[in-house]
């Protein structure tokens, strides 16, 4: 299927003026075939001014077909053959698919602008199909995971067996570290899927976009470790717990990757190998993507990530990257002991069970992290959050301390 787009153009001239003020619009789908179903894509709509004066956009509404408008507001001035750009990701749900029944869904909107001094509207249209794998799919288990792949994946997956068996340990090494498992139970599931906008995003069916699931398995055949799979798994160990402690972005993907590294530390299967390819800053390559065992990628990878962070005093904890943070976690980790953080997850399951809810605060969420670690270590762990420039206090540790009875 060739990608949709839809192009609208206005002119509209002075009378006093032989000039003329236009406007492009384009609608383009990032996936050309459509979007899997329950599943995520992209789109991007572009506003180029084409004509010679400038012009000013100041909205855009773009929804499913039928839907209540939304419109977002813009102030954009676009100069003679000035770009405005949106990149978008969106959601198909077996609703949508529905509800347009044996045609195409279709998104519909508009772009509002002043042209000359008049506001018009410039309509948008996409349709996204439905997209489907073109082969059918099989389900190989093991333990607690499983793995669909198209049938034809597995001609040449010869290594098939220990793929499985290194998703299966790092599904129980993660049960281990955070002692308990996510949905209740339900086996994991590694699902190719049509192309989307991820590399693979996490859920009880972990989405494997088609477009890299080769190069994962020509990666098995090398002995190199599925990084990116397990990364997503342990998002999904965040289930029930996560919103005790994940308080923003950067923090949510530590926590994938600090998993992954108990993983890779622990895993009684340690024949596999992990590419350097992590850029820690000061620390260049000796040779770039050369293979490391689990602790060596954990340590080269992550355990300095934070120096640059804590050399410039400029810098405040909400600028810090995921990988700094993990640094921080990392080196309490090497310090103490991955007991520590058995003991961590393990307090946010008992405070659940108690029928506790988590801090509304950014802030509290921060300290009571610092004061849960301080605990399980048995030392004073609030100095070292302050060194990195977080928002800790022994008074508000002393306030959760008594909110939360933890002894």
């Amino acid at each position: 299927m060739s990608i949709k787009k839809h192009i609208a153009i206005l002119v509209s001239t002075l009378a006093c003026t032989t000039a003329t003020a236009q406007i492009e619009i384009e609608t383009t789908l990032g996936q050309p075939e459509g979007w899997m179903p329950n599943g995520w894509g992209s789109y991007t709509i572009r506003a180029t001014n084409t004509g010679e004066q400038d012009v000013t956009l100041k909205g855009w509404t773009f929804q499913w077909k039928g839907e209540e408008e939304k419109v977002n507001a813009l102030d954009r001035v676009l100069a003679p053959n000035e770009e405005w750009k949106k990149f978008e990701i969106g959601h198909l749900s077996q609703k949508t698919i529905a509800d347009f029944g044996k045609k195409n869904p279709k998104k519909t909107g508009y772009i509002i602008a002043n042209v000359n001094g008049k506001i018009k509207k410039f309509p948008l249209k996409l349709e996204i199909p439905a997209a489907y794998l073109p082969e059918e799919s099989k389900v190989v288990s093991k333990g607690k995971v499983a793995l669909s792949l198209m049938k034809s994946r597995y001609n040449n997956f010869k290594t098939i067996e220990r793929a499985m068996t290194w998703l299966n340990q790092s599904y129980i090494a993660m049960e281990e570290l955070v002692g308990g498992v996510p949905y209740d139970g339900q086996t994991i599931v590694f699902k190719e899927s049509v192309e989307n906008p991820y590399f693979a995003y996490a859920g009880q069916e972990i989405i494997l976009n088609t477009k890299f699931v080769g190069n994962a398995i020509e990666e098995f055949e090398e002995g190199i470790f599925p990084f990116g799979w397990i990364h997503e798994m342990g998002h999904d160990f965040d289930n029930v717990i996560g919103e005790w402690y994940n308080f923003n972005g950067p923090f949510t993907e530590f926590q994938a990757n600090f998993k992954l590294c108990y993983i890779i530390e622990t895993m009684p299967d340690q024949s596999f190998r992990i590419p350097q390819t992590i850029v820690v800053k000061d620390y260049p390559f000796q040779e770039q993507g050369r293979k490391l065992k689990g602790k060596e990628f954990s340590q080269r990878s992550f355990l300095f990530f934070g120096d640059k962070y804590l050399s410039d005093p400029s810098r405040t904890w909400e600028s810090m990257s995921s990988d700094e943070m993990h640094s921080l976690f990392q080196r309490i980790q090497y310090m103490y002991g991955w007991e520590v953080y058995k003991g961590f997850y393990r307090t946010f399951r008992e405070l659940n069970a108690k029928g506790f809810t988590p801090p509304e605060s950014t802030e509290d969420k921060i300290n009571l992290i610092a004061l849960i670690l301080s605990k399980e270590a048995q030392v004073n762990l609030i100095p070292l959050f302050q060194t990195w420039r977080f928002p800790v206090s022994q008074e508000r540790i002393q306030e959760l301390e008594n909110k939360y009875q933890i002894n």
